[in-house]
């Protein structure tokens, strides 16, 4: 599952082709430091360093994203991810974290679902 989420997240930042989800400037800089996509699951991965450094620094974001992914996981089931400190909860998390927050992917699937 993690080569279908780097190649999402691959296609978001415009690799092989132009983004319609991230600016021109931030698809530029990814694919000129990550010639080959992103490695997100890497043991050691700069770009999953990248994905993050993107996020923003945002008390109110950091709580709306958490009522997102308890609404996608369950309250119970965050709470003990995080608790555990439960380590690809944690990436996926930022994952999504990052395409909610850093892409217009996810406002263009709400604004027209039925594209999707």
């Amino acid at each position: 599952a993690g080569e279908e989420v780097d190649r999402l997240v691959a296609l978001l930042l415009g690799f092989g082709g132009h983004s319609a989800y991230v600016d021109d400037a931030r698809a530029h800089a990814w694919q000129t430091e990550f010639v080959n996509g992103p490695d997100l699951f890497a043991e050691v991965s700069d770009s999953f360093a990248w994905l993050e450094s993107d996020i923003p620094d945002d008390d109110d974001q950091a709580a709306a994203m958490r009522v997102l992914l308890e609404a996608l996981y369950g309250e119970e089931a965050v709470a003990v991810a995080q608790r555990t400190g439960d380590p690809d909860f944690a990436r996926r998390s930022t994952i999504v974290s990052w395409m909610v927050l850093t892409t217009t992917y996810w406002s263009d699937i709400v604004a027209a679902p039925s594209r999707f």
